[in-house]
């Protein structure tokens, strides 16, 4: 016996016994189940005279239409060879249905749609409006109804099926990203492509946009060709298809001028979105707008980044303490030369540029919108912290040659460390022209032009000619010490952007010279890091003929000139072969 129903199913009788004979079945039984609580299932099949899938005020029941009541079989799925009808009824005048008397299960509904009918869309607006049944199979999911409940919102949508329609077309790998479908290029498997419709507002392109359907560009492996998709039994009404490339791909630019509805790509790639799709009724009968000519266009591409930061020990290295330098712009550019890409690191030194097409590129640091006083640190000789730990950019140029993009990989290995500048001593030297020819005695300056806190242990070296001769030195916190015509001075430092107090050296013009007599000297200064910087200056003395050791020093020196220069060299070697000199000058002074 049926347990939905209460009726056996048919019983055969022998024909050929007589009508008198008594024919006895005592084969059949009827058990009763006491119902705890018994719940319900229905609602209501409708026609969906717009074909949006919600069941608008004026939509009227469809009556006569054949709904059964399915159970899952052992393999709990909807839809499988096992599954079980246990009662079926017809929708009445206004097209509703009910099965009740239901104890608490899994259950599901199919519905079988008159001739000339198909189902609308489902799970569009609430639950209590929308449409439950699948479009192409008219089964819903599965119902899990509990003890004593009632389930009234199982409702089914219908439309015309003469008034259906289509969308469709095709994926491609566009390798010359001219957005048009070129001989070779093949499809584009696994792109996801969606149908929407009208939200609630009515108005196709807008936010409330419902999603419809989704599907895949096609494998090649059934019966659609690599790349194709299609959506099918379409009601009436406007549409947009949204593609989304598989990972590792962007969308080409829409549609080229010499480009034709078949063959162009007619997807943006900024909204991903197709223009407008108009499915209505043709006055020949049946629907027009159906379209084959959605196509998208496709092209490999990659990312690239990572970081920049502050190289505090200048090593060319990130270490544990070094944090990233926010506020720097980088640059993006092609194998022609142009910038394709800007963008600024965050507050962890952090920059990317995705979605570039495959192919080479370089990328440039804007040295200008570095850090004050902050310039790039060089390579990491000898590093063992590997390619993502080091520093990649030229310091000179703050660019990184020769990456190489590939489809779908993102290289975050390109890192650029920056640090304050070292110490930059600015030396200047002149003659005090009241001080005369006859005793000249010359002014040094020292500057600390650069960032460092502090610049330690200055040292002025200052290489007198012949024709002069030490006999003194005057200047707070220097102290000073002759060796020949050596006479090497020290100081213990100075703080970033300050002038060490002016050193005065004393000479005696030696014998009659007369002429140019020009008087060098040299800085040196180890920073915080310890960084060698030197400078160089001279001063020129102009010791006219008439100016001899004869004549009184008291006379004014009216005719002297003087020439300046500031070299700014930077001369590790000679600045170590004066520190030496000047070490053993302090050996000597203090008897060692």
């Amino acid at each position: 016996m049926i347990r939905a129903s209460g009726r056996t199913g048919a019983i055969d009788l022998d024909a050929t016994r007589a009508i008198s004979t008594a024919v006895s079945r005592p084969d059949l039984d009827a058990g009763y189940l006491r119902v705890a609580s018994p719940g319900s299932i229905g609602d209501r099949v409708w026609f969906d005279a717009n074909g949006d899938g919600i069941q608008g005020p004026t939509e009227s029941g469809v009556t006569g239409v054949k709904v059964e009541l399915r159970l899952p079989g052992a393999d709990g799925l909807v839809g499988t060879a096992d599954d079980e009808t246990i009662a079926t009824v017809t929708t009445d005048a206004a097209g509703d249905y009910l099965f009740n008397d239901l104890p608490a299960g899994n259950y599901f509904i199919g519905v079988m749609p008159p001739v000339g009918r198909a189902f609308t869309w489902s799970g569009q607006g609430t639950n209590g409006t929308d449409s439950d049944v699948n479009r192409v199979s008219g089964l819903t999911g599965i119902v899990a109804l509990a003890a004593g409940e009632h389930r009234t919102d199982i409702d089914a949508g219908l439309v015309d099926a003469d008034r259906l329609g289509f969308v469709g077309d095709r994926v491609w790998l566009d390798t010359d990203r001219n957005g048009r479908q070129d001989s070779g290029e093949s499809g584009i498997p696994g792109a996801t492509v969606d149908l929407l419709g009208v939200g609630a507002d009515g108005i196709i392109g807008t936010a409330d946009d419902a999603l419809l359907e989704s599907t895949l560009s096609a494998s090649g492996s059934g019966l659609q060709p690599q790349g194709a998709y299609l959506f099918e039994n379409l009601p009436v009404g406007k549409y947009l298809v949204r593609i989304s490339p598989p990972a590792g791909y962007r969308l080409s630019p829409r549609a080229s001028s010499d480009a034709t509805s078949a063959t162009d790509s007619d997807i943006d790639p900024v909204t991903n979105l197709s223009a407008r799709i108009e499915i209505e009724e043709s006055a020949a009968g049946g629907v027009s707008g159906s379209t084959l000519e959605i196509d998208a266009g496709v092209y490999p591409v990659g990312g690239i980044g990572d970081r920049i930061w502050n190289d505090l020990d200048g090593d060319g290295r990130q270490d544990a303490g070094e944090v990233g330098v926010a506020g720097v712009k980088v640059l993006l550019v092609d194998a022609s030369g142009a910038t394709v890409g800007t963008t600024v690191t965050d507050s962890a030194g952090l920059w990317s540029f995705t979605g570039i097409p495959t192919g080479s590129y370089e990328v440039r640091v804007v040295l200008s919108s570095l850090p004050a006083g902050f310039i790039i640190t060089g390579a990491a000789n000898g590093c063992a912290c590997g390619t993502d730990r080091d520093s990649d950019a030229d310091p000179t140029s703050g660019i990184i040659t020769g990456i190489l993009v590939r489809s779908g990989e993102v290289n975050t290995t390109f890192d650029v460390g920056v640090r304050l500048a070292a110490p930059v001593l600015g030396l200047e030297k002149s003659w005090i022209k009241s001080s005369g020819t006859e005793r000249p005695v010359w002014a040094i300056d020292v500057v600390n032009t650069g960032n460092d806190p502090a610049v330690l242990d200055i040292e002025v070296n200052d290489q007198l000619p012949t024709a002069l001769r030490y006999t003194g030195f005057e200047g707070e916190g220097w102290n000073c010490a002759a060796e020949g015509q050596l006479v090497s001075c020290s100081h213990a430092g100075v703080g970033s952007g300050q002038a060490v107090p002016q050193l005065r050296i004393a000479t005696d013009r030696v014998g009659d010279a007369t002429g140019t007599i020009t008087n060098v000297a040299f800085v040196l200064g180890s920073g915080a890091e310890r960084t060698q910087t030197a400078a160089e200056a001279k001063a020129d003395l102009e010791v006219p003929a008439a100016d001899s050791p004869l004549i009184p020093t008291s006379l004014a020196f009216t005719g002297g000139s003087l020439r300046y220069v500031l070299l700014g060299l930077v001369m590790a070697a000679t600045g170590a072969t004066l520190v030496r000199r000047r070490k053993r000058i302090a050996q000597r002074a203090s008897g060692e």
